[in-house]
């Protein structure tokens, strides 16, 4: 398999010199490799084609050909009919453009589409230009004219008995929709395209976010722009940016097929992409999440579908859908997750589908998270919502789900109508989804650096109910994170002392505020700091700058690569990412993010991070896509609530949402290091459940000694108790810790009985050893006095309600057998 650079070097008897800033790859298979398809594709991506960029071209051998009875000869075209070619118009200016379609006729046959293309009006102008200068007359031209399109035609042109790479049977994971006796136009069918000067095809994944194969059977070539699906991301934000009010509108904006910027604009805001041309008889193929552009240099015939395979189903689990037009495509992904990841599919299941999500609005109980944010004060009734219609066919068309049914809803929702609630919080202007705004995000930082401990990292450390605010941003403060929260692992610990005290800096120009040893060690001019992100940069970069892992501005930027691609995260968003390590804990200069598996990325620069540390919460959210609890927007690697562990209904959320939303940082034990905790976990019950009443005098079973000894007892009397509820640092928890035994603790106010919520404190155990542990809040347990049977004369014990079983109640096995063999011994 022969893989020839793209960059500077000319193809086989091919002259074209790409001008993108990322390598296309260029494939010229064996007859033999070229019988495979779905083994090819594979091949082609262990050789890197899909992380290279967003397509690669393919050179078929000699001896294929899609017609072998006529050979070069498609006279035989001209009587296809394209059913309604549309007129294209393209506005704007400065390399941002939008591109509307009007239908020229209801058809036309090729014939006529092929005397319209070598008219003067439509042909190249100057039809002897290529490469460079091609590109160039094209963008300077973009807006000139309306170009007629003969796109979506359905059929093919390849001859019956062609097996190799015909598109109409190319033997993918993608034909079990198609046996399932569903036939979705253009992704499970073939479409051919008629295209002639200028006709273009604006920036887009494909639908599902599928791969897509694409041949060019004859006549001028086409030029392609495309961009990774590393980069994907943030190449939506800047579209978001572009087109604040289709971004509104739509989540899924870019699937109109409407929106161009020019590579001008991707130069300068740092994206890679890139080129290539496509000549009659080469395939190119799309990857997954991969977007691509281009235009046609003149009048030509290409076919095109869609297909998948293995990896592709990590994307289309989490492919975003267009809920506002009726043409929009939707595969449901439940018959491949149960087929081919059999592991994950009841997680994925049970959060999307199977759950029903029940919302408690009010005071006094379990408050869904987002009333918490928009400290919403009204009283409202109890409601439910599904993720997703369980009910919905295997695969449809969108047209036919009901508008709720699956994660976009374009109704309006409770989360919606919390974002809102957010927004007027002073959030406005710091989405990364919106038109950048600068002054806004001076303004947020300028209001929390009057947030003690001051310190942009540190305060996710602060619970909300200790905040302090202060008039003026003191020279130094407490330090309350450690170099562990960098390190993630004991032996990369730096070697150095850790400061509770130190200096706080300010940008000049963004006034985000940290402390010295928090931070990356940036070196001052003229005594002006300025953090990494505002130092040395254009103004064009300092704008397109947002966090790969969430959803907001504002805060501590860092460097950071994820994979090849060059990008920037908060610092506390890196510390909280169990896939982000920071290359050198001392310096904090560069973090690496580890893509998810589906990227198919090599990771051998990136500094290997323990299983243990990486699993400690579970890693199947790392890699499905959720829903964030506060914001409602969907992405992988949300932050897992470190107590919710267990829960049938686990707390994912941006770590910077979660602040927002008074959730807040706690440091733990190694491999948890630090963790997220929402405040679902406050006392909101005054007392324990309990399955029964038990009566004085009641007879009793209790279990003792951790359920080794079990003994049939009488209970004298019930009374109630006050406890401390703790999560200890070690990950383990109590419900029953008497307040006494709390030693010290770093609440800003208390009455050394009640301590605030989240402080950290420190406690006696029974071993008489000192444990670090967060305070969780008071909660008043029922207790019973029982006289066991077998020491009668002894004193009572004082037993906690889950310890008892009366006669009313199954006994578990194992308390039963070693009830039954205690007595059986006393008997004896």
């Amino acid at each position: 398999m022969e893989i020839p650079s793209t960059r500077g070097q000319s193809y086989k008897g091919d002259s074209y010199q790409p001008t993108g800033t990322s390598q296309v790859m260029v494939f010229y298979p064996t007859w033999q490799e070229f019988k495979d398809f779905p083994g090819y594709i594979k091949k082609i991506e262990q050789a890197g084609a899909h992380f290279s960029c967003g397509i690669a071209k393919i050179v078929p051998p000699k001896e294929f050909n899609p017609r072998p009875k006529r050979g070069t000869d498609y006279s035989d075209v001209d009587n296809y009919v394209i059913k309604e070619p549309v007129k294209e118009t393209i506005d704007g200016a400065q390399g941002i453009y939008v591109k509307s379609n009007k239908v020229f006729k209801k058809q036309l046959s090729v014939k006529e589409f092929r005397k319209f293309a070598l008219s003067s009006t439509y042909k190249n102008p100057k039809p002897n230009l290529e490469g460079a200068e091609l590109e160039s007359l094209y963008w300077r031209s973009i807006c000139k004219g309306e170009p007629i399109y003969g796109a979506d035609t359905e059929g093919s042109i390849y001859e019956k008995g062609v097996h190799e790479w015909n598109m109409a049977q190319l033997g993918t994971i993608l034909d079990d929709t198609k046996n399932s006796g569903v036939d979705i136009k253009g992704v499970t069918s073939v479409y051919l395209y008629f295209g002639m000067w200028k006709t273009t095809f604006p920036w887009h994944a494909e639908d599902m976010d599928l791969y897509s194969i694409n041949y060019l059977h004859f006549g001028e070539p086409k030029y392609w722009y495309a961009i990774s699906s590393e980069s994907a991301n943030r190449f939506e934000r800047l579209m978001q940016q572009t087109f604040p009010d289709e971004s509104q509108h739509c989540r899924s904006f870019l699937r109109h097929k409407n929106f161009i910027v020019s590579p001008t604009i991707l130069r300068s805001h740092n994206i890679p992409y890139g080129t290539m041309i496509q000549r009659p008889n080469e395939f190119i193929i799309t990857f997954p999440h991969g977007y691509h552009m281009g235009f046609n240099s003149g009048y030509n015939c290409a076919e095109s579908t869609n297909f998948a395979s293995d990896r592709w189903i990590d994307y289309g689990k989490n492919a975003h859908i267009c809920r506002c037009r009726p043409d929009s495509v939707e595969i449901d992904m439940r018959p491949y997750m149960m087929k081919y990841r059999p592991k994950h599919f009841d997680a994925w299941f049970n959060y999307w589908y199977a759950e029903k999500r029940i919302v408690l609005k009010g005071r006094n109980t379990k408050r869904n998270h987002l009333q918490i944010a928009a400290d919403a004060e009204d009283s409202m009734p109890e409601t439910t919502k599904w993720r997703k219609d369980s009910s919905s066919p295997l695969h449809q068309n969108a047209a036919t789900i009901q508008p709720a049914a699956i994660k976009e809803s374009s109704k309006k929702s409770d989360k919606s109508t919390a974002r809102k609630k957010l927004a007027s919080k002073g959030l406005d202007g710091l989405w990364a989804s919106s038109a950048v705004n600068l002054y806004a995000e001076r303004c947020w930082n300028e209001k929390r650096a009057l947030e003690a401990p001051h310190c942009a990292i540190c305060q996710y450390f602060q619970p909300v109910q200790q905040l302090v605010f202060t008039k003026s941003v003191p020279e130094s403060s407490q330090r309350l994170i450690s170099f562990m929260c960098f390190a993630k692992d004991p032996l990369r610990m730096p070697k150095i002392p850790d400061p509770n005290e130190d200096s706080l800096l300010s940008c000049d120009s963004c006034a985000v505020t940290v402390h010295r040893n928090c931070y990356a060690l940036m070196e001052s001019d003229n005594n002006i700091w300025l953090c990494q992100r505002c130092s040395k940069r254009s103004p064009e970069l300092i704008r397109g700058t947002t966090c790969h892992l969430c959803e907001l501005r504002g805060g501590a930027f860092m460097r950071c690569v994820s994979g090849r691609e060059s990008s920037w995260v908060h610092v506390i968003c890196a510390i909280l990412s169990r896939r982000t390590s920071f290359d050198d804990p001392a310096t904090r200069l560069m973090a690496s993010y580890q893509p998810p598996p589906k990227h198919g990325y090599p990771n051998e620069d990136v500094v290997t991070l323990s299983a243990d540390y990486m699993d400690a919460l579970g890693a199947e959210h790392e890699v499905a896509e959720y829903e964030c609890e506060l914001c409602g927007r969907l992405r992988e690697s949300l932050i897992k609530c470190a107590a919710c562990e267990g829960s049938r209904e686990p707390v994912y959320v941006h770590a910077t949402c979660g602040r927002v939303g008074k959730m807040f940082v706690e440091r733990r034990e190694y491999p948890l290091v630090a963790v997220l905790v929402c405040d679902k976990h406050e006392n909101y019950f005054d007392s324990d459940e309990e399955t029964s009443e038990i009566s004085s005098g009641e007879e009793v079973i209790v279990s003792l000694d951790s359920e080794v000894k079990v003994e049939r007892g009488s209970v004298m009397q019930k009374f109630e108790n006050e406890y401390a509820m703790l999560d200890f640092c070690d990950g383990s928890f109590s419900k029953n810790t008497p307040f006494e035994d709390i030693v010290t603790c770093e609440c800003v106010k208390c009455d050394r009985r009640y301590h605030q919520s989240g402080a950290r404190i420190r406690v006696r155990w029974t071993d008489s050893k000192l444990y670090d542990a967060y305070y969780r809040g008071a909660i008043i347990c029922t207790e019973y006095w029982v006289r066991l049977h077998s020491s009668p004369k002894s004193p009572p014990i004082i037993l906690a309600r889950s310890d008892i079983f009366t006669h009313r109640e199954m006994l578990p096995e194992q308390l039963k057998n070693r009830l039954e063999n205690t007595e059986k011994n006393d008997s004896q």
